[in-house]
């Protein structure tokens, strides 16, 4: 609002006026010097012009008091101008007074009938400095009517929180030297605007650096906006991506499918969902999961174009991972083959779609003496064994045959669409005779593994899988205890023997600590020294229960179970500890022939343990002969000779035991550090003179002798027998002609006396 201003008549009497009153006091001042000269009426004139000046000198003070006052309103009705005329747009009020250095500043009114209120504000530690610094630079500036603005700052009221806000102002108040005294302005709260900003800018930030690719599309599904995760998904550039219609990544195969499917989810919905959707680009291939959506239109927005967000996850990996966790639960990892999962469903597969009238056989395998390969060669080996079994058995399988491993050296086949048991009979045997022959492994090692296969068959021994499945698995088993390699068919009397082993499995877990087992001898006779030369170390096993249990029964459950090693060291430091004894007591010069099981020849340890059973004793290493089966030699050659060829240094004799009963030893013998052949009993027990067995035993020794080995015959019950043996030069021979199997004391006193049999002359112990 402009000042008033005085006009020049105001000016001439306020001239006048003082020009008068000096005049009036300079007149009074001299009559009052004169006072006594003066008449009566000069006084008066005197004193009433005197009274008549004074009047006019209040009036014009107060006239200037007045337009004093004046100026102030003006000043206070330009300031409240201003503020009328700004908050319009802008939210709060402020002071600042710069001698005090203090603020103030308008709340909002909490309703629009309430008033403002001007309080104290403080603000921001933080920012106070850089405030203050653009302060002062503000007032050392020459343009005093500039305004000064605060971007961003800080404030706060007493017991209240912080907020942003952005001030501008000016100085409304000088000195009389023209010093700014006091600023007042206008602000604006941007708190919100701030955290809107804050959001938008950490939602472009989340944009950019989602896991999932994210990409926005305009109404006609191109693309306008990618984040950088679809980029490093697709392997283009944005600037390739720009415009692209999406469709073009699909794959051609779904192409049309997709673009359908989505044009149509979104008009309906607003939103589509789909897995697996194959996308393709220059660079890569990849499945993804995508999820559509239509982004709605803001209300009173200017812009009413429709948009499409799609988020797209890259699923090609866990897709591999799924597929191979598939692959992992229905196959065998190291055979490739089905495993009893998938054997399972497919065995119900056949279930429901056979008839009682459509037979078909489950046929159960299980390699022989396996368990012999892991504990003694290693697990490396027994998976080579595996995996060339698997091989060799997929390959010799009709088309309508179903195989898999089912766990451990045991395996499957569901021989379908078959008319009575012959199919599965014939099956059977040409496994076995596929088997006979030896397993090419790494290295050139060769090995020979033959199954034992039990057979069931729909719907004559089962309407369901578990009991098809576990009566070919009983039919296994009894195969197995008939001899190993070869097949039975299931049939009810064998579910109870299958009790009994599984029963007699569990009470020689622990015969050892019950102090059930205990060792027979068996004497041998020396032919050319005439004389009891050794003896031969017979386990056996006294039950409370079942009474004296054969060794033909519990020696296969023991192989079977892995009880085997055990019972081996057992015996074979038992042994050594009964010959150490006779030795004390005078009986010298015998050997002890222990029986080694094929598992604990192939363990590597099993000549340490040996070693350290002969030193515990204090026995002569060659007065210990270890006895090892033909068949051996024949499952795993090259290891077997390692580990006779180690025995053998240590001085332990060796000999081969059951000579004969196999095919191949021949052609491993000349290799083998042997001392002796044990011929067995089978040849023995027909011979007679002019026989072909005569023929075989005399071949066996001729053989022996030019090799610098001895030779042994088991099994000699007549005088006959033993003078046949006599005349062919056997060295040694053991059997009931001799003596049955003895107990340690009654074994001691018949070498002690050196005892023949009849017909026979003794000769002295030495």
């Amino acid at each position: 609002m402009p000042r008033p201003r005085f006009t020049s008549f105001k000016f001439a009497l306020t001239l006048w006026l003082v020009l008068s009153t000096s005049e009036v006091l300079a007149v009074s001042t001299a009559a009052l010097r004169t006072a006594p000269a003066l008449n009566g009426s000069t006084t008066f004139y005197l004193l009433t012009w005197f009274v008549f000046t004074l009047v006019l000198l209040a009036g014009w003070i107060s006239l200037r008091r007045r337009r004093r006052q004046l100026e102030t309103l003006s000043v206070q009705l330009e300031h409240h101008h201003m503020r009328l005329g700004l908050l319009g747009s802008w939210e709060r009020f402020w002071d600042y007074d710069i001698t005090e250095q203090t603020l103030t500043a308008t709340t909002p009114a909490p309703s629009k009938d309430a008033v403002w209120q001007m309080l104290p504000a403080e603000v921001h530690p933080d920012d106070k400095p850089a405030l203050l610094k653009q302060l002062q630079t503000f007032l050392e500036s020459s343009d005093t009517d500039a305004d000064i603005v605060f971007p961003h700052c800080r404030i706060r009221f007493s017991g209240q929180n912080w907020i942003s806000i952005s001030a501008r102002g000016r100085v409304v108040k000088r000195d009389a030297a023209g010093k700014a005294l006091q600023l007042s302005g206008i602000a604006r709260d941007i708190s919100r605007q701030l955290t809107a900003d804050r959001a938008q800018q950490v939602a472009a930030e989340v944009f950019q650096h989602m896991n999932e690719a994210v990409v926005i599309l305009d109404e006609h599904f191109r693309i306008l906006s990618v984040n950088d995760a679809f980029v490093a998904m697709i392997g283009q550039s944005r600037e390739a991506l720009q415009t692209q219609p999406i469709y073009d990544l699909l794959s051609s195969t779904q192409h049309e499918d997709i673009a359908q499917q989505i044009h149509s989810a979104l008009g309906e919905r607003g939103q589509w969902h789909a897995k697996q959707v194959r996308l393709e680009s220059r660079t890569s291939r990849l499945l993804c999961d995508i999820r559509a959506s239509t982004i709605p239109n803001i209300p009173g927005s200017l812009n009413d174009s429709t948009y499409h967000l799609l988020i797209l996850s890259d699923v090609s990996a866990q897709y591999r991972v799924e597929q191979e966790l598939h692959r992992l639960s229905n196959f065998d990892a190291l055979t490739h083959l089905p495993n009893r999962a998938h054997f399972n469903h497919k065995l119900e597969t056949a279930l429901a779609k056979h008839t009682q009238e459509d037979c078909f056989a489950v046929l159960f395998l299980d390699l022989d003496h396996f368990k012999d390969i892991n504990d003694s060669l290693g697990h490396a080996l027994g998976d080579q064994v595996l995996c060339e079994f698997s091989k060799r058995l997929r390959d010799c399988l009709p088309a309508n045959a179903r195989l898999a491993r089912l766990g451990g050296d045991e395996f499957g086949i569901i021989l379908e669409h078959i008319t009575g048991s012959n199919p599965a009979c014939q099956l059977a045997r040409h496994i076995l005779s596929v088997f006979s022959q030896p397993l090419q492994l790494q290295g050139g090692m060769e090995f020979t593994i033959t199954p034992s296969i039990g057979i069931s068959l729909y719907p004559e021994h089962g309407l369901n899988a578990e009991i098809l499945l576990q009566h070919a698995d009983t039919a296994m088993h009894r195969a197995k205890s008939n001899g190993r390699q070869n097949h039975q068919f299931y049939h009810s009397s064998m579910d109870e023997k299958t009790l009994q082993r599984l029963q007699t499995i569990n009470l020689l877990h622990g015969a050892i600590e019950r102090e059930e087992l205990f060792l027979m001898f068996q004497p041998r006779w020396s032919v050319p020294h005439n004389r009891f030369c050794g003896v031969e170390a017979l386990l056996r096993w006294r039950h409370p229960e079942l009474g004296l249990v054969p060794p033909s029964e519990f020696i296969p459950m023991a192989e079977e179970s892995g009880l085997i090693v055990e019972l081996g060291n057992w015996v074979a430091d038992k042994a050594c500890q009964t010959l150490a004894e006779w030795n004390k007591s005078g009986l010298k010069n015998i050997h002890m022939a222990i029986n080694v099981s094929s598992v604990q020849l192939l363990r590597e340890d099993y000549p340490r343990v040996m070693a350290h059973s002969v030193s515990k004793h204090g026995l002569c290493p060659e007065h210990v002969e270890l006895e090892i089966t033909e068949s051996v030699l024949l499952g795993n050659p090259r290891i077997a000779t390692e580990r006779m060829q180690v025995l053998s240094r240590l001085g332990m004799r060796l000999s081969i035991d059951d000579f004969g009963t196999g095919y191949s030893s021949l052609a491993y013998l000349h290799n083998l550090p042997v001392d002796c052949l044990k011929i067995d009993r089978a040849f023995i027990a027909n011979a007679t003179s002019g026989s072909r067995e005569e023929a075989i035993v005399v071949a066996i020794i001729t053989m022996a002798h030019a090799m610098q080995m001895e030779t042994v015959t088991e099994g000699v019950e007549t005088l006959e027998q033993f003078q046949l043996l006599q005349k062919h030069g056997c060295d040694e021979i053991q059997g009931y002609y001799l003596s049955r199997p003895l107990a340690a004391s009654e074994c001691f006193a018949l070498l002690q006396s050196n005892t023949p049999p009849a017909g026979l002359v003794p000769k002295q112990l030495h």
